[in-house]
């Protein structure tokens, strides 16, 4: 959902509220985003496969890359999402739990975004090893030291982020802060309406009038 495509209503909106609510819907999209990649090892799941960088096929790093595309990507948003969490903090008292417990729940940031440009620049020990971000994200255990058993990489709730948040707990604090905006503010009146099982019949233009969204033209 885009709210800039509100128009009139979404200006209505505090500022800080729809630029809340903009990074969280962002941050829910790339998690599920994340959560539909997955890489197929079985070439490099036999036992004489070697783990070594310039013995893999490129589309694995390319896959790689492009996780840690999405984790920055993710990242930057629950960046901005605190910082606008923190001026409704200052703004609105009405939203302070949630808010509070949104900031707790993503503290720790700055580390993880220092962390995701380490490894994209390569200055991080073992930043393109295939095995070591797999360690560090969840997606094999700390033994793990080959491709040999392993059949695919799939990302889930459970995958670190930055090897430091599980993706479904980002995402849960995301969901639950937006659905508090959306109580308050009815930012998705479309989506509730399905949601409920009411729909708005299209209005016809029997007179011959213009419309505009529904609404006859002054």
């Amino acid at each position: 959902m885009d709210l800039r495509n509100y128009g009139q209503r979404a200006a209505a909106l505090p500022p800080a509220v729809l630029l809340l609510a903009e990074h969280l819907d962002a941050i829910l999209a790339l998690g599920e985003d994340l959560m539909a990649m997955d890489f197929d090892l079985t070439s490099l799941s036999h036992p004489g496969a070697i783990a070594e960088e310039r013995r893999l096929p490129a589309s694995l790093g390319q896959f790689i890359a492009r996780v840690r595309t999405f984790e920055g990507l993710l990242l930057l948003r629950l960046d901005r999402a605190r910082e606008s969490a923190g001026r409704l903090m200052a703004d609105d008292e009405r939203f302070l739990m949630p808010l509070r417990l949104f900031m707790a729940g993503t503290v720790g940031l700055t580390d993880s975004l220092r962390s995701i440009a380490e490894e994209c620049a390569g200055r991080c020990e073992d930043a393109f090893c295939p095995i070591v971000f797999m360690r560090r994200r969840g997606l094999a255990g700390e033994e793990c030291g080959s491709f040999t058993g392993l059949m695919t990489l799939e990302l889930d709730e459970a995958y670190l982020v930055a090897g430091a948040f599980p993706l479904g707990v980002i995402m849960d604090h995301a969901a639950t802060l937006l659905d508090v905006l959306d109580i308050h503010y009815d930012l998705f009146p479309e989506a509730n309406e399905r949601a409920d099982g009411v729909s708005t019949p299209p209005q016809s233009n029997t007179a011959g009038e213009a419309t505009a969204g529904g609404r006859p033209l002054a």
